[in-house]
Protein backbone atom coordinates (compact mmCIF):
# COMPACT_ATOMS: atom_id res chain seq x y z
CA UNK A 1 0.00 0.00 0.00
CA UNK A 2 1.37 3.33 -1.19
CA UNK A 3 0.38 6.81 -0.83
CA UNK A 4 1.02 8.88 -4.51
CA UNK A 5 -0.73 12.22 -3.72
CA UNK A 6 -2.27 13.45 -0.66
CA UNK A 7 -3.24 17.37 0.26
CA UNK A 8 -2.93 16.70 4.36
CA UNK A 9 -1.84 13.90 6.58
CA UNK A 10 -5.57 13.53 7.46
CA UNK A 11 -6.02 12.37 3.91
CA UNK A 12 -3.60 9.94 3.36
CA UNK A 13 -5.27 8.28 6.36
CA UNK A 14 -8.67 8.68 4.88
CA UNK A 15 -7.14 7.15 1.70
CA UNK A 16 -5.88 4.38 3.65
CA UNK A 17 -8.93 3.25 5.32
CA UNK A 18 -10.96 3.25 1.95
CA UNK A 19 -8.96 0.14 1.15
CA UNK A 20 -9.48 -1.80 4.56
CA UNK A 21 -12.84 -4.27 4.25
CA UNK A 22 -14.42 -2.21 6.82
CA UNK A 23 -14.85 0.71 5.35
CA UNK A 24 -16.06 -1.16 2.01
CA UNK A 25 -18.85 -3.21 3.64
CA UNK A 26 -19.86 0.02 5.26
CA UNK A 27 -19.74 2.38 1.95
CA UNK A 28 -22.96 2.88 -0.10
CA UNK A 29 -21.62 1.85 -4.15
CA UNK A 30 -22.47 4.58 -6.61
CA UNK A 31 -21.49 2.66 -9.21
CA UNK A 32 -19.53 -0.80 -10.43
CA UNK A 33 -18.01 -1.81 -14.03
CA UNK A 34 -15.37 -3.65 -15.42
CA UNK A 35 -13.93 -0.17 -15.95
CA UNK A 36 -14.23 0.87 -12.18
CA UNK A 37 -15.96 0.82 -8.79
CA UNK A 38 -17.49 4.13 -7.28
CA UNK A 39 -18.30 3.91 -3.54
CA UNK A 40 -18.94 6.95 -0.98
CA UNK A 41 -18.07 6.43 2.99
CA UNK A 42 -21.12 6.13 4.98
CA UNK A 43 -20.32 9.40 7.29
CA UNK A 44 -21.03 10.93 3.45
CA UNK A 45 -18.06 13.35 3.52
CA UNK A 46 -15.69 11.65 0.78
CA UNK A 47 -16.03 8.94 -2.07
CA UNK A 48 -13.56 6.57 -3.60
CA UNK A 49 -12.81 5.85 -6.91
CA UNK A 50 -10.93 2.62 -7.79
CA UNK A 51 -9.49 1.53 -11.20
CA UNK A 52 -7.73 -1.43 -11.55
CA UNK A 53 -4.86 -2.21 -13.14
CA UNK A 54 -3.93 -5.41 -13.33
CA UNK A 55 -4.62 -5.24 -17.42
CA UNK A 56 -1.25 -5.07 -19.76
CA UNK A 57 -2.47 -1.65 -20.79
CA UNK A 58 -3.06 -0.33 -17.26
CA UNK A 59 0.28 -1.51 -16.18
CA UNK A 60 1.86 0.12 -18.87
CA UNK A 61 -0.02 3.41 -18.03
CA UNK A 62 1.15 3.28 -14.57
CA UNK A 63 4.62 2.73 -15.55
CA UNK A 64 4.89 5.70 -17.73
CA UNK A 65 2.65 7.39 -14.96
CA UNK A 66 -0.42 7.96 -17.01
CA UNK A 67 -3.45 5.81 -14.99
CA UNK A 68 -6.85 7.00 -14.99
CA UNK A 69 -6.35 8.18 -11.29
CA UNK A 70 -3.34 10.84 -11.83
CA UNK A 71 -4.99 12.12 -14.76
CA UNK A 72 -7.95 12.37 -13.36
CA UNK A 73 -5.48 13.75 -10.11
CA UNK A 74 -3.82 16.26 -12.09
CA UNK A 75 -6.87 17.67 -14.02
CA UNK A 76 -8.74 18.59 -11.05
CA UNK A 77 -5.67 20.00 -9.33
CA UNK A 78 -5.38 22.13 -13.36
CA UNK A 79 -9.19 23.09 -12.67
CA UNK A 80 -9.43 23.64 -9.05
CA UNK A 81 -6.50 26.30 -9.36
CA UNK A 82 -8.50 27.95 -11.96
CA UNK A 83 -11.39 28.28 -10.18
CA UNK A 84 -13.60 25.94 -11.43
CA UNK A 85 -15.67 23.51 -9.40
CA UNK A 86 -15.20 19.99 -8.88
CA UNK A 87 -14.88 17.02 -6.85
CA UNK A 88 -11.43 18.02 -4.93
CA UNK A 89 -9.44 15.17 -4.67
CA UNK A 90 -7.92 14.20 -1.69
CA UNK A 91 -5.44 11.44 -1.73
CA UNK A 92 -3.92 9.32 -4.28
CA UNK A 93 -3.46 5.35 -3.27
CA UNK A 94 -1.86 2.98 -5.19
CA UNK A 95 -2.38 -0.96 -3.61
CA UNK A 96 -1.81 -4.26 -5.58
CA UNK A 97 -3.68 -4.39 -8.30
CA UNK A 98 -5.56 -1.37 -7.88
CA UNK A 99 -5.52 2.31 -7.32
CA UNK A 100 -7.79 4.17 -5.85
CA UNK A 101 -8.63 8.23 -5.87
CA UNK A 102 -10.36 9.71 -2.83
CA UNK A 103 -12.41 12.88 -3.74
CA UNK A 104 -14.89 15.50 -1.53
CA UNK A 105 -18.37 14.20 -1.82
CA UNK A 106 -20.58 16.56 -4.43
CA UNK A 107 -24.20 16.38 -3.30
CA UNK A 108 -26.93 17.11 -5.36
CA UNK A 109 -28.80 15.23 -8.46
CA UNK A 110 -26.87 15.10 -11.39
CA UNK A 111 -27.08 17.45 -14.42
CA UNK A 112 -29.16 14.85 -16.29
CA UNK A 113 -31.21 14.13 -13.60
CA UNK A 114 -32.10 17.69 -13.64
CA UNK A 115 -32.95 18.13 -17.33
CA UNK A 116 -34.55 14.38 -16.84
CA UNK A 117 -36.95 15.44 -13.98
CA UNK A 118 -37.57 18.84 -15.60
CA UNK A 119 -38.67 17.34 -19.07
CA UNK A 120 -40.93 15.15 -17.37
CA UNK A 121 -42.65 18.14 -14.97
CA UNK A 122 -40.71 17.45 -11.42
CA UNK A 123 -37.99 19.47 -11.02
CA UNK A 124 -37.55 20.37 -7.42
CA UNK A 125 -35.71 23.38 -9.00
CA UNK A 126 -37.46 26.60 -10.45
CA UNK A 127 -37.63 27.73 -13.68
CA UNK A 128 -35.37 30.64 -12.63
CA UNK A 129 -33.02 28.78 -11.06
CA UNK A 130 -32.23 26.17 -13.62
CA UNK A 131 -32.13 29.21 -16.30
CA UNK A 132 -28.84 30.61 -13.84
CA UNK A 133 -27.81 27.27 -13.91
CA UNK A 134 -27.73 26.86 -17.65
CA UNK A 135 -25.45 30.04 -17.92
CA UNK A 136 -23.42 28.72 -15.10
CA UNK A 137 -22.94 25.86 -16.98
CA UNK A 138 -21.61 27.63 -20.53
CA UNK A 139 -20.05 29.93 -18.60
CA UNK A 140 -18.07 26.65 -16.97
CA UNK A 141 -17.42 25.20 -20.57
CA UNK A 142 -15.30 28.84 -21.11
CA UNK A 143 -13.47 28.89 -18.13
CA UNK A 144 -12.46 25.35 -19.08
CA UNK A 145 -11.27 26.07 -22.77
CA UNK A 146 -9.15 29.53 -21.47
CA UNK A 147 -7.18 27.01 -19.71
CA UNK A 148 -6.65 25.76 -23.19
CA UNK A 149 -8.19 22.34 -22.13
CA UNK A 150 -11.35 20.50 -22.99
CA UNK A 151 -13.13 17.23 -21.21
CA UNK A 152 -14.03 14.75 -23.70
CA UNK A 153 -16.45 13.02 -21.16
CA UNK A 154 -17.87 16.46 -20.56
CA UNK A 155 -21.86 15.08 -20.42
CA UNK A 156 -24.24 15.79 -17.56
CA UNK A 157 -24.41 12.36 -15.71
CA UNK A 158 -20.63 13.91 -15.09
CA UNK A 159 -22.08 17.01 -12.91
CA UNK A 160 -23.47 17.28 -9.70
CA UNK A 161 -25.53 20.08 -9.67
CA UNK A 162 -24.60 21.57 -5.74
CA UNK A 163 -26.95 23.99 -3.41
CA UNK A 164 -26.13 26.41 -1.61
CA UNK A 165 -28.36 25.96 1.78
CA UNK A 166 -28.63 29.81 2.09
CA UNK A 167 -28.92 31.48 -0.63
CA UNK A 168 -29.97 28.46 -3.47
CA UNK A 169 -27.85 28.99 -5.84
CA UNK A 170 -27.02 26.49 -7.87
CA UNK A 171 -23.10 25.20 -8.61
CA UNK A 172 -22.68 22.78 -11.41
CA UNK A 173 -19.59 20.85 -10.22
CA UNK A 174 -17.91 18.27 -12.31
CA UNK A 175 -16.93 14.86 -10.30
CA UNK A 176 -14.90 12.95 -13.78
CA UNK A 177 -11.48 14.67 -15.41
CA UNK A 178 -9.84 11.40 -16.79
CA UNK A 179 -10.57 12.94 -20.08
CA UNK A 180 -9.17 16.08 -19.93
CA UNK A 181 -6.96 16.94 -22.63
CA UNK A 182 -4.82 20.02 -24.25
CA UNK A 183 -7.28 21.54 -26.96
CA UNK A 184 -5.13 21.86 -29.84
CA UNK A 185 -7.33 22.07 -32.49
CA UNK A 186 -9.24 25.06 -30.21
CA UNK A 187 -12.40 23.98 -30.86
CA UNK A 188 -12.98 22.07 -27.26
CA UNK A 189 -15.83 24.66 -26.36
CA UNK A 190 -17.21 23.50 -28.78
CA UNK A 191 -17.20 19.84 -28.63
CA UNK A 192 -18.34 20.08 -24.89
CA UNK A 193 -21.11 22.43 -25.33
CA UNK A 194 -22.42 19.02 -27.93
CA UNK A 195 -21.76 16.62 -25.34
CA UNK A 196 -23.60 18.22 -22.99
CA UNK A 197 -26.21 18.09 -25.39
CA UNK A 198 -25.91 14.52 -26.77
CA UNK A 199 -26.32 12.60 -23.58
CA UNK A 200 -29.77 14.34 -22.54
CA UNK A 201 -30.56 13.35 -25.97
CA UNK A 202 -30.03 9.91 -25.98
CA UNK A 203 -31.69 9.61 -22.91
CA UNK A 204 -35.27 11.64 -24.52
CA UNK A 205 -34.75 14.46 -22.08
CA UNK A 206 -33.05 16.98 -24.53
CA UNK A 207 -32.85 20.76 -22.96
CA UNK A 208 -35.09 23.48 -23.87
CA UNK A 209 -34.36 25.77 -26.18
CA UNK A 210 -34.17 28.11 -23.76
CA UNK A 211 -31.83 25.94 -21.57
CA UNK A 212 -29.80 25.86 -24.71
CA UNK A 213 -29.56 29.41 -25.67
CA UNK A 214 -28.61 30.20 -21.72
CA UNK A 215 -25.92 27.93 -21.52
CA UNK A 216 -24.51 29.07 -24.85
CA UNK A 217 -24.89 32.66 -23.81
CA UNK A 218 -22.85 31.50 -20.59
CA UNK A 219 -19.88 30.24 -23.09
CA UNK A 220 -19.91 33.28 -25.48
CA UNK A 221 -19.54 35.73 -22.61
CA UNK A 222 -22.48 37.19 -23.83
CA UNK A 223 -21.26 37.77 -27.61
CA UNK A 224 -23.19 39.59 -30.00
CA UNK A 225 -25.77 37.58 -31.33
CA UNK A 226 -23.86 37.06 -35.18
CA UNK A 227 -21.09 34.94 -32.81
CA UNK A 228 -23.50 32.81 -30.89
CA UNK A 229 -25.09 32.10 -34.02
CA UNK A 230 -21.58 30.76 -35.84
CA UNK A 231 -21.26 28.76 -32.50
CA UNK A 232 -24.38 27.28 -32.72
CA UNK A 233 -23.69 25.83 -36.30
CA UNK A 234 -20.60 24.43 -35.02
CA UNK A 235 -22.58 22.80 -32.09
CA UNK A 236 -25.21 21.52 -34.57
CA UNK A 237 -22.71 19.99 -36.55
CA UNK A 238 -20.84 18.09 -33.61
CA UNK A 239 -24.33 16.94 -32.70
CA UNK A 240 -25.34 15.67 -36.42
CA UNK A 241 -22.35 13.75 -36.76
CA UNK A 242 -22.33 11.75 -33.76
CA UNK A 243 -23.70 8.40 -34.00
CA UNK A 244 -26.82 7.09 -32.15
CA UNK A 245 -26.71 9.13 -29.01
CA UNK A 246 -28.06 6.50 -26.82
CA UNK A 247 -26.38 5.26 -23.78
CA UNK A 248 -24.94 1.22 -23.68
CA UNK A 249 -25.62 1.74 -19.82
CA UNK A 250 -28.71 3.93 -18.47
CA UNK A 251 -27.19 6.83 -16.34
CA UNK A 252 -30.65 7.55 -15.02
CA UNK A 253 -31.40 3.94 -13.45
CA UNK A 254 -32.49 3.83 -9.99
CA UNK A 255 -29.71 1.73 -8.96
CA UNK A 256 -26.89 3.05 -10.99
CA UNK A 257 -24.19 1.04 -10.07
CA UNK A 258 -25.37 -1.77 -11.64
CA UNK A 259 -25.59 -2.74 -15.66
CA UNK A 260 -28.40 -1.74 -17.14
CA UNK A 261 -28.57 -1.45 -20.78
CA UNK A 262 -30.03 1.51 -22.61
CA UNK A 263 -30.01 0.33 -26.02
CA UNK A 264 -33.16 0.52 -28.55
CA UNK A 265 -35.55 -2.51 -29.32
CA UNK A 266 -34.39 -5.23 -31.95
CA UNK A 267 -35.05 -3.90 -35.17
CA UNK A 268 -34.77 -0.04 -34.32
CA UNK A 269 -32.67 1.84 -36.40
CA UNK A 270 -30.43 4.05 -35.59
CA UNK A 271 -31.22 7.71 -34.27
CA UNK A 272 -28.58 10.33 -35.44
CA UNK A 273 -28.18 12.75 -31.91
CA UNK A 274 -29.25 15.93 -34.16
CA UNK A 275 -33.10 14.52 -34.67
CA UNK A 276 -34.33 15.56 -30.88
CA UNK A 277 -32.82 18.96 -30.83
CA UNK A 278 -35.81 20.80 -32.25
Amino acid sequence: MRILRAVSPEAAAIARATATAAWREGARVLKHDHRAAVRIAAAGDVVAKTWPTRKPKALFLRCIGYTHALRHWRSARTLDAAGIATAAPLALLRTPGEETLVMRAAHGPTLLRVLDDAARGRCAFTFAQRRALAFDVGAQVRAIAATRRFNRDHKPSNIVVEADPATGALTPTIIDLVALRPDRQRIGGARMLASLMIEPIGCDCPPSRTMRMRALKGATDNAPRVARKTAWRMIELLISTHPDPRPEVDPLAAEPHTERTYLPPPGAQPRKAHESCD
